[in-house]
């Protein structure tokens, strides 16, 4: 894979986000993330400018659809070949994404991860 994004959609998630950007940076330093903060009323925006992390920060509440529309326009309008969607409150675990991308590598056009199939 050679150009992707990571895309975590984040709604008052000041609990967690450090957590998960660290799990991806430690996990996968060879790839780019973007936390797009989905106009949180907590300090979730506050925390990632402290810890230097890539940051979209939406004025309003867009929901995570929304959230995840942002990551991905500014995927494309930044070079990436691909996106993926790691949410902010850890309850993807970022392990499970080097089998998401070999499933992308082997001619698969999307990849959907569910904790709940096994295929």
């Amino acid at each position: 894979m050679s150009k992707l994004l990571i895309v975590i959609p984040a709604y008052n998630e000041e609990a967690n986000i450090v957590k998960v950007v660290n799990g991806i940076v430690k996990n996968y330093p060879q790839y780019d993330y973007v936390v797009v903060n989905d106009g949180s009323r907590d300090k979730t925006a506050a925390i990632c400018r402290e810890h230097g992390f890539r940051l979209i920060d939406l004025p309003v509440n867009l929901g995570l659809a929304g959230a995840f529309q942002t990551g991905l326009r500014y995927a494309a309008e930044n070079g990436y070949d691909c996106a993926m969607q790691l949410d902010a409150d850890g309850q993807h675990r970022p392990e499970y994404i080097a089998a998401m991308l070999e499933e992308l590598e082997s001619g698969a056009d999307i990849v959907i991860g569910s904790r709940f199939l096994t295929v």
